[in-house]
């Protein structure tokens, strides 16, 4: 399995300049043709790409056109409760292919030569220019004494691990999988606070892929914690946002890569310059939704709907949305004790 994309080089400022989209131009965050992020050549797979458990799920009907996420397997994993992480052979190779799908050749073209792939070196330089451009700035300053003085990110894993350890995990390796399934899920059980909070915790869980990029690390580790998530969750809804969830990571796997090469660019002033207008509030909150996993994080949480008749035949399921039955029980992610 491919755990990298390939390394970015910064295009030069005219294509920069060409590929950025105006204002007046700004297309819808949730059109990923409009936004440029169509990766061509990965069709096939990504159709293959969805949510669920064979046999578990809708055969066809109106499911399909409608933008809804269902429980259809009652989840084993109590956050804070359980002792590990319940895994799926075929959940946990799907999310493999999704790794593997971020970091193909077909992504790489498609997502560096993207419009909002224009945007983040622009963005990079800005701030670098801002902070460390020419004499140090009073606010380069204060940035390079807090890197000298403040911890190290993830100087509190070690700690986190003991918790977990002391209270209910078996071992080291769940200890890992409970921390980074909890971490996520209680983003979307704490935010989605009118829904079955099984499913929201669900919903954060799928998202622990996107982790990733940002949280260097094994890859079992997050898949682990997104295992479960992807056998117990279907619908249209949830399995758009899986797929989307192959753009997106491509999207903050790239943007890294452009801002780690944007501290080679040697003249900023010159690049910014050449690179067109400085970057507006709409430019940049238009890109951050994509880099900021907005769109799969939010059909996943507001899947709205009924769920079809193919569905209740099987078991009893709670669907998430406005015309969703409300659960009896709520398990919400607990406080350690």
């Amino acid at each position: 399995m491919t755990t990298h994309v390939p390394a970015s080089a910064i295009p030069d400022a005219d294509q920069i300049r060409r590929r950025r989209i105006s204002i007046a131009a700004m297309p819808d965050i949730w059109d990923v043709a409009a936004c440029g992020l169509e990766i061509s050549g990965l069709e096939t797979h990504m159709a293959r790409l969805r949510m669920g458990t064979e046999g578990v799920r809708a055969n066809g009907g109106s499911a399909e056109s409608e933008a809804a996420t269902y429980l259809v397997r009652e989840p084993s994993y109590v956050p804070y409760l359980s002792t590990a992480v319940l895994r799926y052979e075929s959940s946990d190779n799907r999310c493999r292919e999704v790794l593997d799908l971020v970091c193909s050749p077909e992504a790489h073209a498609a997502i560096l030569s993207s419009p909002i792939m224009a945007t983040a070196p622009v963005v990079a330089a800005i701030v670098r220019q801002a902070f460390w451009g020419g004499p140090a700035t009073r606010a380069g300053r204060g940035v390079a004494t807090l890197i000298e003085i403040l911890p190290a990110k993830g100087n509190e894993v070690d700690r986190t691990l003991r918790e977990y350890r002391d209270h209910n995990a078996e071992t080291a390796q769940d200890a890992a999988h409970m921390a980074v399934r909890n971490f996520i899920g209680a983003f979307a059980a704490w935010e989605f606070i009118r829904s079955d909070g099984q499913i929201s915790e669900l919903c954060g869980s799928v998202l622990c892929l996107a982790m990733f990029f940002d949280h260097h690390g094994t890859s079992d580790a997050y898949i682990a914690a997104a295992s479960e998530a992807l056998a117990c969750l279907d619908g249209p809804a949830a399995t758009q946002a899986l797929r989307e969830l192959v753009t997106m990571l491509a999207v903050i796997g790239h943007r890294n890569e452009v801002t780690r090469a944007s501290a080679r660019i040697a003249d900023l002033a010159a690049f910014l310059d050449a690179s067109g207008e400085p970057v507006a509030p709409q430019e940049f909150l238009w890109a951050r939704s994509w880099d900021a996993g907005m769109t799969p994080y939010s059909p996943l949480g507001h899947g709205y709907g009924r769920a079809p008749a193919s569905y209740r035949r099987t078991r009893r399921l709670h669907c998430h949305g406005k015309n969703a039955r409300r659960a009896a029980r709520t398990r919400w992610p607990l406080p350690l004790q």
